[in-house]
């Protein structure tokens, strides 16, 4: 299955998927694949999406406090 198919059949980003696959090791075994199965490339893009998520969570959280830093007058 082609980066482009598994995005279309999942409603995804093309860019986040072909993103996945430089990040986990199922390209490591060939740099330039394309052709990929689709239980690998489900966990592959699994993975990186929950890495995305835990990482956007926490800035969320960083701005939400600096938020009220600035609300609270700041750091004295």
């Amino acid at each position: 299955m082609t980066m482009r198919d598994f995005a279309k059949k999942y409603g995804l980003n093309y860019w986040t998927v072909r993103d996945a696959t430089f990040h986990t090791n199922i390209r490591e075994r060939n740099a330039h694949k394309l052709d990929f199965e689709e239980n690998e490339l489900k966990e592959t893009v699994k993975t990186h999406l929950e890495q995305l998520a835990t990482l956007h969570e926490g800035l969320a959280m960083r701005i939400r406090q600096e938020l009220v830093r600035i609300e609270g007058g700041g750091q004295e």
